[in-house]
């Protein structure tokens, strides 16, 4: 209960920073001005749309959650009432819990109002462009509908990491550059496994293969070419996506946990 107390405190505090507020107020106008860019290919009008408005939700949804979770912790620890909360019986694996749920809370509110106005602008748009070979609406919004959680369980991973580099910084600024850091690479490693076959050296292409082992595949939640092509099909299945994020998820928390578990506040 008191980790849920918490996080929608956290939650509370989060919403009324102006930087996420301007990070989603753009990403909903250039969500919205997707319909106008279909004039750059006519024919496939609807599925610009889709490429505009998913690339759209996953790079805006990527700054506000390394931005919600990275900023929690050192902003109270700038505010000095991280020292309150935590001289109350408190045990601090509750105190990161809680904030961590505020975070998540932040992220789907974000990611759902994005999302909202992209099954709408796709409805509008696959009524206005019609033909025999356009899939129904509830067929392109299913699909719409995976790309999206997929979205989002990218960002649980994403936000955990970042958050764990923010229970030993004082300020947001590293945990959110380090955020945006993880975010390139988790969307490059496929291009490790690539490099470790082509090393010259076996120490270097197994170091090269402990990263790429290490490091979560952000690639694996990206249904761009699914969501384009109107196929359902997700081919690590959703159930074992769900699992790779929570257990990376997980290990983003065991992180916080120990970095913070010593830290004098």
């Amino acid at each position: 209960m008191n980790s849920l107390v918490i996080g929608l405190n956290a939650y509370r505090e989060s919403i009324r920073r102006k930087t996420l507020i301007a990070f989603l107020l753009f990403a909903m106008l250039v969500i919205g001005s997707s319909t106008f860019l279909t004039v750059l290919s006519p024919g496939e009008e609807v599925k610009m749309v889709k490429d505009v408005c998913l690339s759209c939700i996953s790079f805006f949804g990527m700054l506000i959650a390394v931005f919600s979770a990275g900023a929690l912790i050192p902003s109270e620890v700038d505010n000095r009432t991280i020292h309150t909360i935590l001289s109350k019986p408190m045990k601090r694996i509750t105190y990161l819990t809680g904030k961590y749920l505020g975070a998540q809370f932040t992220i789907l509110l974000n990611v759902g109002l994005m999302a909202v106005l992209f099954l709408i602008l796709l409805y509008l748009q696959s009524r206005r462009y019609v033909d025999e070979t356009t899939p129904s609406f509830s067929v392109t919004a299913l699909v719409a509908s995976k790309a999206m959680m997929l979205v989002y369980f990218e960002l649980l991973v994403l936000s955990a990491l970042a958050f764990a580099v923010s229970t030993m910084s004082t300020s947001a600024t590293l945990p959110v550059i380090a955020g945006i850091f993880i975010y390139i690479v988790g969307h490059s490693v496929n291009y490790l496994k690539n490099l470790s076959e082509h090393s010259s050296s076996e120490l270097m292409s197994l170091i090269i293969r402990l990263f790429y082992l290490i490091l979560p595949n952000f690639s694996n939640f990206y249904l761009r070419n699914q969501l384009i092509q109107n196929d359902p099909y997700v081919p690590q299945g959703i159930i074992k996506l769900f699992i790779y994020a929570v257990l990376y998820a997980g290990f983003g928390m065991l992180i916080a946990y120990i970095l913070f578990r010593k830290k004098d506040v």
